[in-house]
């Protein structure tokens, strides 16, 4: 496997997931240790999740407690798609701007990316472990997950033991969680950069033609500035030599080749914002809806909870739940506006060009004027007024059980 210069950040986070498979050609050291890694992340998932599931089959099902478990447990199921859209990607995006005009380059996307990964799964880590010490300290022993056991664990040192392994279990679970909840965010500021990359060369090819066909680019450059401001006739006279190589064939043959190779960009980022709707459309309909329940139930029980340190625990999960609720519809609305440069190709100067670009040039502003947005099962746009209509919800949810709740007590 050939490596990865985008998405570092989110493949590493989902090797550490065991989601995402290493490099063939690394150290037989280094995949033994990662074998070992593996062999032991399945174990706590997989005892914890059997664990979970059959206590919420004896048990009598408590949405507020059991909601946050269920929550833990989604993660993704067709990672061979993921890993060929990651692959893909690799492979096809531009790694910079080609125009002499104007210089964007993935570097800085790319770095964001990998920190928005690394700093958001590490922060799950430790915010699982937070309620855990907080118990510790407030002499609550009770188990840090809800779970059952075919065994008596209250007995020293079966207790201690016990207790570790359910707080691997947990840091476990928020890796899991954690590692694939980024990777919506990570790939849509990378294929919003893309678009971004793909806009400027749009409105700036044009002028590349000129510098390859021998014009200078200190002139060039005075061009692109001066077209916006002057007067045509004063203009004309002043770049006469760039006027004779405009009506020059070769030129309009290579500024069609441009905007050609533009053309097939756009088609491919189009192709991949597809895959990835297909891809991620079921499951982020699971996690916005399984947020959006734990929100209403933490928040309601955080107003009717007298524990301090229960309180403080669903106060985390609820700041966590927010956040990572407003990161997916932000990151929809990351790709859906880099999509939509419509008003960036009228800056090109197209009414300089022959009549075949202009018509090329206008199919291209038709395609562009369709939205392009991630779904959450066809049902919700992720965009940032989803957020906002999300949290609407959340509070009106939580308002409505408070007062069935006192008048119930009435």
């Amino acid at each position: 496997m050939a490596k990865l210069e985008y998405l570092t950040g989110a493949t590493f986070t989902l090797k550490c997931a065991v989601l995402y498979p290493i490099d063939s050609n690394n150290p037989k050291i280094k995949k033994i240790l990662y074998a070992v890694w593996a062999i032991f992340f399945i174990l706590t998932f997989v005892t914890g999740f059997i664990q979970c599931f059959v206590f919420v089959c004896i048990n009598p099902f408590d949405l507020v407690q059991e909601a946050m478990i269920i929550m833990s447990l989604v993660f993704y199921k067709n990672w061979q798609n993921m890993v060929a859209l990651v692959t893909n990607i690799n492979k096809n995006f531009h790694r910079a701007t080609d125009n002499v005009i104007e210089k964007i380059s993935m570097d800085q996307a790319s770095e964001l990316s990998d920190k928005l990964a690394y700093v958001w799964t590490s922060s799950l880590a430790v915010g699982s472990v937070v309620p855990v010490v907080l118990a510790i300290a407030t002499g609550n022993l009770e188990m840090p997950m809800p779970a059952w056991f075919p065994y008596d664990y209250n007995k020293s040192p079966v207790f201690e033991i016990t207790y570790l392994w359910q707080v691997f279990c947990l840091i476990t679970l928020a890796i899991i969680y954690g590692a694939s909840d980024m990777f919506f965010p990570c790939i849509t500021i990378i294929i919003g950069q893309q678009f971004k990359i793909l806009a400027s060369n749009f409105k700036n090819n044009f002028y590349t033609s000129l510098i390859k066909l021998g014009a200078e680019e200190s002139i060039v450059q005075n061009f692109s500035k001066d077209i916006k401001t002057h007067e045509f006739r004063s203009f004309y006279i002043k770049y006469g030599n760039i006027f004779k190589i405009l009506n020059n064939a070769k030129f309009q043959t290579l500024n069609r080749a441009f905007l050609k190779r533009n053309i097939k960009h756009h088609k491919l980022l189009l192709r991949f914002c597809e895959d990835l709707n297909k891809i991620l459309n079921t499951f982020l309909l699971i996690r916005v809806s399984a947020i959006v329940f734990n929100l209403i139930f933490i928040g309601f029980n955080i107003i009717i909870s007298t524990d301090r340190t229960l309180m403080l625990g669903f106060c985390n999960y609820f700041c966590f739940g927010s956040t990572e609720l407003f990161i997916h519809t932000y990151s929809g609305q990351i790709l859906t506006e880099n999509a939509d440069f419509l008003w960036t190709l009228y800056e090109c100067p197209w009414y300089l060009c022959d009549v075949t670009y202009q018509k090329m040039l206008i199919l291209v502003q038709m395609r562009v004027k369709r939205m392009v947005s991630t779904k959450a099962g066809n049902f919700f746009t992720m965009i940032a007024p989803s957020f906002i209509a999300f949290q609407r919800a959340v509070f009106s949810y939580i308002t409505l059980l408070k007062e069935v709740t006192d008048l119930g007590k009435d």
